[in-house]
């Protein structure tokens, strides 16, 4: 991914991004993806059970560490070595058949109102583009990124090229956005510290169910605190159309 050419504000439309994984839903959708292609013996099983082992042994109801997600992702290239890409993506699109029920309430409707009142609407997450492209798909947002995970032709290579997921990655993707996104009039809602690099690079920011760093991140910057009940209200009352009845952009 580059840096853009400067985006030409007169025509940018403001954003809402959206946090993924425990924002809109409450797993993590990498981690199902990763379970299922080891239950399908389609990726390598050592790997998968590493992670079932590091996973079991993290504190409850403390963030990660960036350490520990670098972890969890060198586990997840590892068990893709050699795997093919269309086995993946294929999987992906089950696992979010699966999984898609099981979205907030909040989050639905919510999307609905705010592309009819003009904003486009954005996806960034840590898990695999794969599974990340199902979701944007089935919601109708305008853009998403998830974590890139390198292919040479139809087959993973173990690495990696994007991971938004460790520091400085919502960042190179926020980068990308930024042809078409005033930042300075966007929003942008996450759930853990992972997401302060996000919140803090748009004009608005809303903590969602934040985990305790993030609560006092929110405290110093004046954010909106939601929840599954209350995310929806707050961002319609802090983003009203942006234009009037019957006069689009």
């Amino acid at each position: 991914m580059t840096i853009p050419d400067p985006v030409d504000h007169s025509s940018c439309v403001p954003h809402v991004v959206f946090d993924l994984d425990g924002t809109l839903c409450p797993q993590t959708l990498g981690v199902a993806l990763m379970r299922l292609l080891a239950r399908r013996g389609i990726c390598a099983p050592e790997p998968v059970a590493h992670l079932e082992a590091f996973l079991a042994d993290l504190p409850l109801h403390e963030p990660r560490t960036p350490e520990q997600d670098t972890h969890i992702y060198r586990l997840f290239c590892e068990s893709l070595v050699g795997v093919s890409v269309s086995a993946v993506r294929r999987t992906a699109a089950d696992v979010w058949a699966t999984s898609r029920d099981g979205l907030f309430p909040y989050v639905r409707p919510l999307i609905g109102e705010l592309k009819e009142r003009g904003y486009r609407v954005a996806l960034i997450s840590g898990s695999p583009h794969e599974v990340v492209e199902e979701v944007a798909s089935d919601l109708e947002v305008n853009t998403c990124q998830g974590a890139i995970l390198e292919a040479d032709g139809s087959t993973y290579t173990g690495r990696s090229t994007l991971l938004p997921g460790l520091p400085g990655g919502k960042t190179r993707v926020l980068r990308g956005f930024m042809r078409t996104c005033c930042m300075q009039k966007s929003v942008a809602i996450g759930d853990s510290t992972r997401d302060l690099e996000l919140l803090s690079r748009v004009g608005r920011a809303v903590a969602f169910e934040p985990d305790t760093p993030l609560q006092r991140a929110a405290l110093r910057g004046s954010w909106p605190v939601v929840d599954r009940h209350t995310c929806g209200q707050t961002l319609l009352t802090l983003l009203p159309p942006l234009h009037p009845a019957g006069h689009g952009p």
